[in-house]
C-alpha cells in the first residue's frame, strides 16, 4: 500500500454499502490502486438485519422471487449491467450444484456469474435443504437472504482489482468530522480502531437505533421496539400477561419467537375453505407451557392482512389512472388527497370489478353471489366497527376478519377484495419517486401521504397466509389474547393494567409490555453516534420541505443531493466526497427500505450506483 493511494471509507457493510463496493468494482480499470475501509461489526453483505445465526423460522416478508442485488438491463444507470441470479435463480444454482442436474429456469447470464465466482461448498450444503423447497413465491428465511448477501459480497471484494485494498474494521465508526488539512476537503472516520483519514466516505447506515417514541412503563419489565431477534424476548416468563402494543410484522416475529421459539408447534388440521381457488391450512397450536401470556392490540386496532396466495408472484397492478394523474401532476404543488388519490381509488374499483366480471364470465352466476358489484372502500380501508364495547366484542372481530382474509388470500387471483387492495398497496414505490425531494406540497406529505403509505403496508405488506393461521391457532390455544385499539398500560397502587378509551370499564392486568414494532427512521432522533455526531457538528444537516408560505418544516430524514446522495450541509451546500444511502433519507428519497426487486428499475440501486460513479470520479 502506498501513501499516495486514495482512500475510501464505506461505513456499514450490509446490504447498500456492499451494492456502492459492487458499483465500484465493475468501474475500477485493472491497474487501479485504492484502499478501502469497511466498517462493519457484523458480517459483510448480511449486516445487522439479515445476520446468519437467526432463527430459520424467521422468513423474508418478500417472495424468491422478487429479490436481487444484481443491477440488471431495467435499471437506468451509468455503470454497467450486471444480469446475475436473484434470489431464486441462487437457490437453483445451489441445487444444480450438488445434483448436477442443469434448472432451465436460471438464465444463462445468471448462471455464467455464478459459475464465475461460486458460493463455498460449505455454505451450499448448509443451506441445500431450504434451496431445494424454494419456489419463486416462497417466503425464505432471512438466514438465506443473509447468506445470499455474504456471496453477493463476496464477488464484490473478488472483481476488485490487485492493487485495491480491503480492510474490514469489525466495528461501529462513531464520528465523521471534515480535514480541510492542506486546502481539499477531506474526512476523519473515528472508531474504537483508530482514526482514519479518507478522501471520501460513504454512510450505508441501514435502520438506525433511536430513542423511544413511546411512554416507557417503567414500573413494568419492557421490552423496548426493535429489530425482533435482538429484543430481549428472554424477559417475558412463561405464563405472564403481556401487553403488546403493534399488529405488525414485528409482532409476527415475535409471535414466532415466543411460541415455535420455546418449543411449541404448530399441527395442520384442516384448512380455510374458499368457494374456489387454493386453500391455506388450518392449524392447532400445540403449546410447550413455556410461552407468555400475550395481550395484543394496536393503535388502529386493524391487523395487517394477509398476502394471496398466487402460487406465482404477483400480479402486475394496473395503475392506469394513477399514471394520468402523476403525468399532469406538478412537482411543489400537488397534494395527494386531491390530486392522486381519488385515481388510485379509481385504479382499485376498477381492479375489484373486473375481477368480479371475469369471475362470471368464467363460472357463471354462482361464483359472484355475496360479492358486492361494486368495493366497498370503507370497508377496505377502516374495516373496525364503529361500535365496540366490549374486548370480547372486538375479539370476535378480530377472529373473524382474520379468517375472511385468510380466504380471501387463497383465492388468490380470484378475490376482488385482494385485487383491489394490491393495487392500493402497490402503488407505493411509483407514488414515493413522485413525492421524493418536495414531489408533493409539505402539508399533503405530513398528512395525506403518511396516511396512505400506512394503508399501503396494511392491504399490501402483511405476513404469509400461513403467519395468519399461526396466529389465529395461538388464539385459539388460548396463548393470544386481542384486548382492543389504542391499548395503554396504567399502573395504580403497584396494580398494571391494560386499558383502552375506546373500550370505557375494560381491563386486563398485566405484568410486561411488549413493543412488537422497530423504529421508522429519523435523522434527528437517533441514538447513532455517528450520526448524532453528523448532525450536532453541522457536518450533515436535515431535509426541510417547504410549505406555500415559505417556511420549512424538518423532516425525519438527512438532507442529500438528489443526483449524488452527497450530504449537504448546514447551509444547502454539498460536501466533496461525503455521500449517504439508503434508509436515513427515507423521508427525502422514499420507499429507500425495500430491497430491488429484479427487472424493475430499482431505486435502490440506481441510488448505489450514482454514488458509485461519483465516488469515482472524485478519486481518481
Amino acid at each position: 500500500m502506498s501513501d499516495n493511494e486514495p482512500v475510501l471509507a464505506i461505513i456499514g457493510g450490509g446490504p447498500r454499502g456492499i451494492s456502492v463496493l459492487e458499483r465500484i468494482a465493475v468501474r475500477l480499470s485493472p491497474d487501479a490502486s485504492a484502499q478501502v475501509h469497511i466498517y462493519e461489526p457484523c458480517e459483510l453483505g448480511s449486516g445487522r438485519v439479515w445476520q446468519t445465526d437467526q432463527p430459520q423460522n424467521l422468513v423474508m416478508n418478500t417472495y424468491a422471487g422478487q429479490v436481487t442485488f444484481f443491477v440488471d438491463d431495467s435499471v437506468h444507470c451509468a455503470g454497467a449491467h450486471v444480469n446475475g441470479p436473484d434470489l431464486i435463480a441462487w437457490a437453483r444454482l445451489i441445487v444444480e450444484q450438488h445434483d448436477g442436474v442443469v434448472s432451465p429456469e436460471v438464465d444463462p447470464q445468471a448462471r455464467a456469474v455464478w459459475q464465475a465466482h461460486p458460493a463455498q461448498p460449505e455454505v451450499t450444503r448448509s443451506l441445500l435443504a431450504e434451496a431445494r423447497a424454494l419456489e419463486p413465491w416462497s417466503h425464505p428465511s432471512r438466514v438465506f437472504f443473509g447468506r445470499y448477501l455474504q456471496w453477493f459480497a463476496d464477488r464484490a471484494l473478488a472483481l476488485l482489482p490487485s492493487g485495491v485494498h480491503v480492510m474490514h474494521h469489525r466495528t461501529r465508526a462513531t464520528a465523521v468530522d471534515v480535514d480541510a488539512t492542506g486546502g481539499r476537503e477531506r474526512y476523519r472516520i473515528s472508531a474504537s480502531d483508530g482514526t482514519l483519514i479518507a478522501d471520501a466516505a460513504v454512510l450505508a447506515l441501514g435502520w438506525l437505533d433511536a430513542e423511544p417514541g413511546v411512554a416507557r412503563v417503567t414500573e413494568l419489565p419492557w421490552v423496548a421496539p426493535e429489530n425482533p431477534i435482538e429484543q430481549r424476548l428472554d424477559q417475558l416468563g412463561a405464563g405472564e400477561s403481556v401487553a403488546v402494543r403493534g399488529l405488525g410484522m414485528g409482532f409476527y416475529d415475535a409471535l414466532v419467537l415466543l411460541t415455535e421459539g420455546r418449543g411449541g408447534r404448530y399441527e395442520p388440521v384442516g384448512s380455510f375453505e374458499s368457494a374456489h381457488g387454493d386453500r391455506v391450512a388450518k392449524l392447532r397450536y400445540v403449546p410447550s407451557g413455556r410461552e407468555p401470556q400475550l395481550q395484543i392490540g394496536s393503535a388502529s386496532g386493524v391487523p395487517f392482512r394477509s398476502k394471496s396466495v398466487y402460487h406465482a408472484l404477483p400480479p402486475q397492478a394496473d395503475l392506469a389512472a394513477l399514471d394520468r394523474a402523476l403525468a399532469a401532476a406538478v412537482p411543489g404543488q400537488t397534494d395527494f388527497d386531491r390530486d392522486l388519490w381519488p385515481a388510485l381509488v379509481d385504479d382499485a374499483r376498477r381492479a375489484w370489478a373486473t375481477t368480479r366480471a371475469r369471475l362470471e364470465a368464467e363460472r357463471g352466476q354462482d361464483a359472484v353471489v355475496g360479492i358486492p358489484a361494486e368495493l366497498d372502500l370503507q370497508q377496505l380501508t377502516d374495516p373496525l366497527p364503529a361500535q365496540l364495547h366490549t374486548s370480547d366484542q372486538y375479539a370476535r372481530w378480530f377472529v373473524e376478519f382474520l379468517t375472511a382474509d385468510v380466504i380471501e388470500a387463497a383465492k388468490g387471483l380470484d378475490s376482488p377484495l385482494k385485487a383491489a387492495a394490491w393495487t392500493i398497496s402497490a402503488a407505493r414505490a411509483r407514488i414515493a419517486e413522485f413525492a421524493s425531494f418536495g414531489g408533493l406540497t409539505a402539508d399533503s406529505f405530513r398528512a395525506g401521504y403518511a396516511r396512505y403509505m400506512t394503508l399501503g403496508a396494511k392491504l399490501g405488506s402483511g405476513p404469509p397466509a400461513f403467519r395468519t393461521a399461526q396466529l389465529l391457532a395461538a388464539i385459539e390455544a388460548g396463548i393470544v389474547h386481542p384486548f382492543g385499539p389504542a391499548g395503554q398500560v396504567r399502573v395504580s397502587d403497584g396494580r398494571a393494567e391494560l386499558v383502552s378509551p375506546l373500550l370505557p370499564g375494560e381491563a386486563r392486568p398485566v405484568s410486561a409490555v411488549l413493543d412488537a414494532w422497530m423504529y421508522q427512521p429519523d435523522a434527528p432522533a437517533t441514538t447513532d453516534p455517528l450520526l448524532r455526531h453528523v448532525l450536532d457538528a453541522g457536518v450533515g444537516a436535515v431535509f426541510a420541505r417547504v410549505d406555500a408560505a415559505g417556511t420549512a418544516h424538518p423532516t425525519r430524514a438527512l438532507a442529500i443531493e438528489a443526483a449524488t446522495s452527497r450530504l449537504l450541509d448546514a447551509s444547502g451546500e454539498p460536501r466533496r466526497a461525503l455521500y449517504s444511502v439508503g434508509i436515513p433519507q427515507e423521508e427525502a428519497r422514499g420507499f429507500s427500505a425495500i430491497s430491488p426487486l429484479p427487472h424493475t428499475d430499482s431505486a435502490l440501486l440506481r441510488e448505489t450506483d450514482a454514488v458509485a460513479d461519483d465516488v469515482v470520479t472524485r478519486l481518481r
